[in-house]
């Protein structure tokens, strides 16, 4: 549904043309671009958003690594893009109402196939749900996009505390759907990357395609993209807006290529191996 609405919005877009530069990002969440973000961790092989997704991606060469997180009933930062586990583990409980130690019981891999269900190599071989800080002690140093799936502001405040024990501030990307949540992060939070809210994404292609490009001023760093909607003139306007551009979820070959060809300098996938492949034949890496 959420694609659908960006894709009817961006539908819209038949101006282009050059656009005076409002804002410019700063250089904290610094490249090399494009960057290969991994889209919950090598997700394509491996059970999504599990240490050994994360593990295998930054192997494959990712950047960043590309995450979701629900708040637990007591209170945690569980990682997960669902708000249950229905199409992990199987388990249909709502993670608002499940306590650390409840999930902690669950499979992270009972679910995943590459097959059709023939086999489910993951089942049983002891794989977790993460929370956010287990995550970070895994992999420190690493570079994150987190989205806050909902539009609570309690998840806002823990997150903010987590990015400020750790020192996140120059490492980490915070964007959601919701404006509300993000707007609060925004007045809590100093010196992060937030990306485009899907009314500030439905904004910029109204003041894009309708010729008045020029007074729109993003709040934003970064902008997520479908890729079905991107062109090099939606691009080149986020530019100059000095806003970067991430795509997802690009996984086919030939789509990395158009994505990188038109600029952007994110691209968001299951397969980062196969980004990184391409950003390595054109000398990028």
């Amino acid at each position: 549904m959420v694609k659908k609405i960006l894709i009817y919005a961006f539908s819209i877009l038949m101006a282009s043309g050059s656009f005076v530069s409002q804002t410019s990002a700063s250089d904290s969440f610094d490249c090399p671009c494009p960057q290969v973000i991994a889209h919950r961790g090598a997700s394509g092989d491996y059970p999504q958003s599990t240490e050994l997704a994360f593990q295998r991606a930054m192997e494959m060469g990712s950047d960043v690594l590309e995450l979701d997180i629900h708040l637990s009933n007591d209170g945690y930062l569980i990682i997960n893009h669902d708000s249950d586990f229905s199409s992990t583990a199987g388990n249909s409980g709502q993670i608002e109402d499940m306590t650390l130690a409840q999930i902690k019981q669950l499979d992270a891999g009972y679910l995943f196939t590459k097959d059709d269900g023939d086999t489910y190599p993951y089942r049983g071989t002891g794989l977790e749900f993460l929370t956010l800080t287990e995550m970070i002690d895994l992999f420190p140093g690493v570079r994150l996009e987190v989205e806050m799936k909902a539009n609570d502001d309690d998840l806002a405040e823990a997150l903010w505390e987590v990015i400020q024990t750790f020192h996140l501030q120059g490492s980490i990307v915070v964007v959601s759907q919701h404006t509300g949540v993000v707007n609060h992060f925004r007045d809590i939070a100093d010196d992060v990357y937030t990306g485009a809210t899907i009314a500030e994404q439905v904004a910029a292609s109204f003041a894009y395609g309708l010729g008045f490009g020029w007074t729109y001023r993003p709040k934003y760093d970064v902008i997520q993209m479908p890729y079905e909607v991107i062109s090099r003139g939606f691009v080149e306007f986020f530019k100059d807006k000095g806003v970067f551009v991430h795509v997802w979820t690009v996984n086919d070959v030939s789509d990395i290529r158009r994505s990188l060809d038109l600029g952007v300098e994110g691209v968001i996938g299951d397969y980062p191996d196969r980004i990184y492949s391409e950003l390595e034949e054109r000398g990028d890496r």
